[in-house]
């Protein structure tokens, strides 16, 4: 189905920062000021704000640069999203996080945060961010927000400079109570040229990395996974590896990123704008977007291959940096799948089970039908007869043998995928 807006978005608050990071996506900031800060202009981050809640997108992601450079403006967005029903998260590095702000944040309604840790190690740590005294600050915020209420994960991007540090990274949040540790590859920016290939893992390091996280769920039950997509093919033993990767990209297929001066993006990782949401609606650039959606940037060499739905051919702009191209192959393509495709059968529930519809869900009616939205992770794309049926269970509890009695269409395979997507649950 035809999405008329994206589901959700990454917004960039400001593109400001008091790391350096040398494997940053907004390169350019550095690269072209040899400074921590950009002068692009924040006065529009609630028009820009107001407008991704006009097109009806159900998540935000606050990010930047880093966004508690402006704390006070911070709370004010997180307490916008929340009061128009939004739900909203932040990417952050941590490292300026205060008890107050933490207070106020929370109070305004923010509950995930995803935290930014390059290495367990602090000389690491600094080297790669370019920080002198970051480290140990990053380390007690997560554990203190982890105590209060917060769900902190902790992402770590993972480069030559640091590749044999993600599981000693993994214990370390671990231990401070994070609930979920991510190691992410690098994504190179085409601006970045060789300053950024130069860091990128091969196929070695990166099952090297996979491995680690591997072995970190089995030592700690840690919910592990990676966050950029990576080639199915990349290896004949990536069964061993499908459930901690992110499946085909989401990149103006369900989800966008805007710059703090209102450019879209498919993601924040692309210089590539398909228009500005200050100056026409985001439906209106979201229709550009098609291209994602299609075959336009699928490499000749995946079109045909029987995981490309599952893998969506890797990463579109790492193939950019590496090949010069969105539609040629990702570097760590080998054109060989020989992994086995998880069935997607799902099993039927019983007919007898009373069930109910979960909490908190919203609504969205589309062209073709509508979308029943829980989080991010938990959603259904459903058509209008689906959608009827799922409006009138609203405030019911109901089992699939009761509904036989009056509604004639095939229920144990609508509830069944309806349960398997999170938005139907057991009483």
């Amino acid at each position: 189905m035809k999405l008329k807006s994206p589901l959700s978005a990454q917004v960039e608050i400001t593109s400001n920062c008091n790391h350096l990071c040398n494997h940053c996506y907004n390169y350019w900031r550095y690269k072209e000021t040899g400074s921590h800060h950009y002068s692009g202009d924040r006065s529009n981050i609630k028009k820009i704000l107001h407008k991704v809640i006009g097109a009806e997108v159900f998540h935000v992601v606050i990010t930047g640069g880093e966004p508690l450079l402006y704390a006070n403006e911070l709370i004010d967005y997180v307490k916008l999203l929340n009061d128009e029903n939004v739900t909203v998260s932040l990417n952050t590095n941590l490292s300026m996080m205060t008890k107050d702000i933490s207070n106020k944040l929370y109070d305004s309604g923010l509950r995930s945060v995803l935290a930014s840790l390059i290495s367990y190690d602090k000389d690491t740590h600094h080297k790669v961010t370019n920080t002198k005294d970051t480290h140990e600050k990053i380390l007690e915020n997560i554990s203190i927000l982890s105590k209060n209420i917060y769900h902190v994960g902790v992402n770590m991007v993972v480069s030559k400079n640091n590749i044999n540090d993600v599981y000693g990274t993994g214990k370390l949040v671990h231990s401070l109570g994070a609930k979920s540790f991510c190691a992410t590859k690098i994504t190179p920016s085409v601006y970045a040229g060789k300053s950024h290939l130069e860091q990128c893992l091969d196929r070695e390091q990166t099952k090297h990395m996979l491995e680690d996280l591997l072995k970190l769920r089995e030592d700690t039950g840690l919910n592990v996974q990676t966050l950029n997509p990576i080639p199915l093919c990349f290896t004949p033993d990536i069964g061993r590896y499908m459930g901690l990767l992110t499946k085909n990209c989401s990149a103006g297929k369900s989800s966008i990123g805007i710059s703090s001066t209102g450019e879209v993006r498919a993601c924040q990782h692309s210089g590539k704008s398909y228009g500005n949401i200050l100056k026409e609606s985001l439906e209106e650039i979201w229709q550009r977007m098609d291209g994602c959606r299609g075959q336009e940037y699928i490499p000749k060499i995946c079109k045909d291959c029987i995981a490309l739905k599952d893998c969506g051919a890797g990463c579109r702009e790492s193939a950019l940096a590496y090949n010069g191209a969105r539609d040629s192959p990702d570097a760590l393509v080998t054109g060989v799948f020989k992994g086995t495709l998880k069935n997607d059968k799902r099993e039927d529930i019983d007919k007898g089970i009373t069930l109910k519809l979960a909490d908190h869900l919203k609504y969205r009616l589309e062209d073709e039908g509508a979308v029943i939205y829980k989080n991010p992770k938990e959603l259904a794309v459903v058509k209008p007869d689906t959608f009827k049926l799922v409006q009138a269970l609203i405030g019911h509890k109901f089992s699939i043998k009761s509904l036989e009695t009056t509604v004639d269409a095939p229920l144990q395979t609508i509830i069944s995928k309806l349960y398997s997507k999170g938005v139907i649950e057991k009483a």
